[in-house]
Parts: C-alpha cells; structure tokens; sequence
C-alpha cells in the first residue's frame, strides 16, 4: 500500500511491485524480436473510447471502426446540431420607403460595341480599311453604344489627322 496527500485528503493506492529478471527487464514485457504489445491506453484514449461508445451504442470497437469508415450517422440519426436555432428571435425590419429621384440623364439605348464588334463597326461605316493608329485607337476607346459610334469616328479623325512633315529647302 502507498499513502500520499493529495489537496489536503490522504488517499490510500494498492500497487503491485514490478519484476525485474537478472538482467533488470520487466518479467511480463515483450520479447525484443519475437512479439509485440501494445502500449496501455493513456486517459485521452479511454475518454475517446468511451465517447464513441455513447455515440454508437450497441456496437463493439471493430463495428465502430466500420461504421465510421462508412459515414454513418452517430446517435442513430436523431441528432439535431441545429435544434438550439429552431427558437432563436429572428427580427424583421420594415423596408425603408424611397423615392424616385428624376435626373434628367437618359441613357443611349443602342447595342454595346466592344472590341472587335466596335472595329467591325468602323469599318462598315468608314468604308475603307482601318490604318494601325486607327484600329490602336478604336480599341483604346472601349465599349462604345452603337449610337455614339458616329461622333467617335468623327472625334478619331480629328486626332489622328496627318501632321504635316517639314522638309528644308
């Protein structure tokens, strides 16, 4: 028997003492190179043990493994995680009201131009094939709506106009 104090309470353990054989081994150990065992469960093993066999009653340690290997549902399926949600107060709010506010901007409907649509565009309108400033040009402008593609032509050629070489005399 072994007395010992623990927080103020003295308590009485019963052990059993180890035996060593000649060489200072434990008598009930393994054989080094014929068998093997298996270390004692530690206390996290146990709980871990314990908590599966509450969610899977009925069931042996291999049967657990297996039915965790297939998915299956813990508690037989009637575990709500979410039950503590069904009771939760869920305010609504009464939708703010607007108005309608008149800008007096009225958007172009026409068909969006973009990319290659946009040049294919200038070219039907242009009759004529794009030089490289032009097409470098057109494609910088962006989307373009198919109403404006007239005064973006006309804006074009005024930018790109030819500057006149100087040459001396």
């Amino acid at each position: 028997l072994v007395y010992c104090t623990f927080q103020n309470a003295e308590q009485c353990h019963q052990v059993k003492p180890v035996e060593l054989d000649a060489n200072g081994f434990v008598m009930d150990g393994a054989v080094i190179g014929s068998e093997f065992k298996a270390l004692p469960d530690t206390n996290t093993d146990k709980a871990r043990k314990q908590a599966l066999q509450t969610a899977y009653p009925n069931l042996t340690e291999d049967e657990i493994t297996k039915a965790r290997q297939k998915k299956a549902a813990p508690f037989e399926g009637k575990l709500d995680a979410l039950s503590h949600l069904q009771d939760a107060y869920n305010p609504t709010y009464l939708p703010v009201s607007g108005e309608q506010v008149e800008t007096g901007f009225e958007a172009p409907t026409g068909k969006q131009l973009s990319g290659l649509g946009l040049i294919q565009a200038a070219l039907h309108l242009l009759n004529r094939p794009l030089t490289p400033d032009e097409n470098q040009w057109l494609r910088a402008a962006g989307d373009v709506v198919e109403t404006d593609l007239a005064n973006l032509l006309m804006q074009m050629s005024r930018q790109l106009q030819p500057k006149p070489n100087l040459r001396a005399v």
